[in-house]
């Protein structure tokens, strides 16, 4: 059923078939045609037509050629001798040409005295090869549909009542490549794809349409008969979830995504080597509420970023932390959104605070802690303008505190402060003291 078509044998017994007469062989009539193959003045015509002043068999031989390149585009016969007539159609065998090419008749069939098709209608590739058999009852597709591809049936669709309906098979290289389920016309149902050329014919795509378009699950496998993707989808879009296998046997994903209306929605999972590398959150407009990457082996949070809260006063804050892979915060960065406000915090291993930074329109403003080269910590406090401001400290690597005032910038009574801090430094100077 899938064998080349010997072209040439075949053109010669359709167009044997039809026994059309050439024009030329008879007295004729000769009338002047549009594009459509309507009668008009000579002076607006496109075609000319010759018709014989004979009947023969279902009607008057007819001869149609394009003026511009004196090229034969019709071969058929007509109800009637008189092209003007109103009621007058094409009936019986038939040939059509194209316009240009070595092979250029492009379709031949034959229409009842209604001037309906009825039979087979064929037709024929720039390359004179079979392109496609339609069978015609009454003006109306009914049967098999064949179509080709370079001699090869590549196609083969059942049609009833001018549509296709049922289950329609494509073929690829002699094998079976799609079984497709069509009613009305439009895909509806099952539609299964398989492997061709020199791959094993597995199955490789099923997927489920209704009317036309992807409506619930569509997979996919491998030659070797893997899961590679499974997808949702709702009136051709996807909606729900979508995940990839990177090795289904070991059922290793790969990645596991959501969607609503054909978009990014919610809980993005992105795998490797099996394990959980990296997750999202988006939300309305792939907006990403969050991004969370993790250690490879343990599997626990190594950075979080965009986490989106509130703090106490309502506003909207941009959180990213990083994490030690023992699970213990190491950074966390704090962005205030709609304002050029940001807290950066570093820890220590055991979630002491060795590092804080606070700037506002890039100036230092709040509680400041550095560590210092000789082990200690530096405590400052900034006002909104970048000036030192209330109590400062020095924690040093020995367990003593210094500790002065300062007033926007500049020093606050420094005789009272050096008593002050003294006394503080002998009540602090065996006790080691650590910024919590």
């Amino acid at each position: 059923m899938n064998r080349a078509i010997d072209r040439c044998a075949l053109q010669t017994a359709l167009v044997a078939g039809l026994t059309l007469q050439a024009a030329g062989a008879f007295a004729a009539q000769t009338y002047w045609l549009d594009d459509d193959f309507e009668a008009v003045a000579k002076a607006n015509a496109t075609h000319e037509a010759i018709v014989a002043d004979e009947r023969d068999g279902p009607g008057w031989p007819v001869e149609i050629r394009r003026i511009r390149y004196d090229q034969l585009h019709f071969r058929g016969y007509s109800s009637t001798p008189d092209l003007r007539d109103a009621d007058q159609t094409w009936v019986g065998a038939y040939q059509l040409y194209r316009f240009a090419g070595d092979h250029r008749l492009e379709e031949v069939g034959t229409r009842n005295l209604a001037g309906e098709r009825n039979g087979l209608a064929v037709g024929f590739s720039r390359d004179g090869d079979l392109a496609y058999e339609t069978p015609y009852v009454d003006g109306v597709m009914q049967g098999m549909g064949r179509r080709y591809v370079r001699g090869e049936l590549r196609h083969l669709t059942p049609l009833v009542d001018g549509k296709s309906e049922g289950i329609q098979t494509t073929y690829r290289d002699g094998r079976i490549r799609k079984l497709m389920e069509l009613h009305d016309g439009k895909i509806d149902g099952v539609v299964e794809e398989y492997g061709y050329g020199r791959s094993p014919q597995v199955l490789t795509r099923r997927a489920h349409y209704r009317a036309g378009k992807l409506n619930g699950w569509e997979r996919i496998w491998s030659l070797e008969g893997a899961l590679l993707k499974e997808t949702q989808y709702v009136d051709d879009k996807k909606n729900g979830v979508e995940r990839r296998w990177e090795d289904q046997a070991a059922g290793h994903l790969d990645a596991v995504y959501h969607y609503r209306d054909g978009k990014l929605y919610g809980l993005l999972q992105e795998y490797s080597g099996g394990r959980l590398d990296e997750e999202r959150v988006l939300g309305d407009d792939k907006r990403r509420l969050r991004r969370t990457q993790f250690w490879p082996i343990k599997g626990s949070p190594r950075k979080v970023e965009e986490r989106i809260d509130t703090d106490e006063q309502g506003r909207e804050q941009r959180i990213t932390e990083n994490f030690f892979n023992t699970g213990y915060l190491a950074t966390r960065r704090i962005i205030f959104a709609d304002t050029p406000h940001q807290i950066v915090t570093r820890y220590a291993g055991d979630g002491g605070i060795i590092y804080r930074e606070e700037v506002v329109a890039g100036k230092k403003t709040g509680l400041q802690i550095d560590e210092t080269y000789e082990g200690g910590y530096e405590w400052r406090r900034y006002d909104g303008q970048g000036r030192l401001h209330g109590e400062q400290a020095d924690h040093r690597s020995d367990g003593t505190i210094h500790r002065w005032q300062m007033n926007h910038g500049k020093p606050v009574d420094h005789a009272a402060a050096r008593a002050m801090q003294d006394e503080q430094a002998a009540r602090a100077r065996h006790d080691r003291v650590r910024p919590a």
